[in-house]
């Protein structure tokens, strides 16, 4: 089963992909944490992304995509996997199309978990209240999170958009409810895949 999660900043992907990952033991392929992971452990690519990602901005597409191809190599098996935050654009749908055709698999659901802007903003609100006096990320100021969202609504939205003019059914989820009752509804989704 290959999965791709959308959603803006804030929505709850993170955790709904590590939900969906133990459930179906599934790999994630997360491209906020794989960058920050890199970022945290100065890698030479760690360096070259991290004044992009402090101003919010997107990482070029190429990168992207000979990132995921090689964390897929690297730790992807015959299990399925759930890409988080990725692909964001046309170019890097086509490069997923590529990666996926490579390894003989196939794309089996996208889903867009979907929130309004107030409830995302009063969700960082929250966060930025509760990580007062801790190391944050860099990236994790009000300011950056605005524009991480603009450019959401602006390319990602394009990028699903994109999959639907394709033929392929985007499953819209309510990223607003619980955390429990959001995990319900995708795992309804899913089951059928499973």
């Amino acid at each position: 089963m290959n999965i791709i999660l959308f959603g803006p900043p804030a929505a709850g992907k993170g955790t709904q992909a590590s939900f969906l990952c133990k459930l179906y033991g599934l790999v994630p392929v997360s491209t906020g944490h794989i960058l920050r992971l890199s970022m945290a452990n100065r890698t030479p690519l760690g360096a070259q992304v991290a004044a992009t990602i402090a101003q919010g901005s997107l990482v070029e597409d190429a990168t992207i995509v000979k990132i995921v191809n090689a964390h897929i190599k690297e730790n992807v098996g015959d299990k399925g996997i759930v890409f988080d935050g990725f692909p964001r654009t046309k170019t890097q749908i086509e490069g997923l199309d590529g990666v996926l055709k490579e390894r003989n698999r196939a794309l089996d659901c996208v889903i867009e978990l979907y929130l309004e802007r107030t409830v995302l903003c009063d969700r960082l609100k929250c966060r930025l209240e509760q990580s007062l006096g801790q190391e944050k990320r860099s990236d994790d100021t009000y300011s950056v999170f605005l524009k991480r969202l603009d450019i959401y609504y602006k390319e990602t939205r394009a990028a699903i958009e994109h999959y639907e003019r394709r033929g392929v059914v985007v499953q819209k989820v309510y990223g607003g409810d619980s955390i429990e009752k959001v995990s319900a509804s995708l795992k309804n989704i899913l089951d059928v895949y499973a």
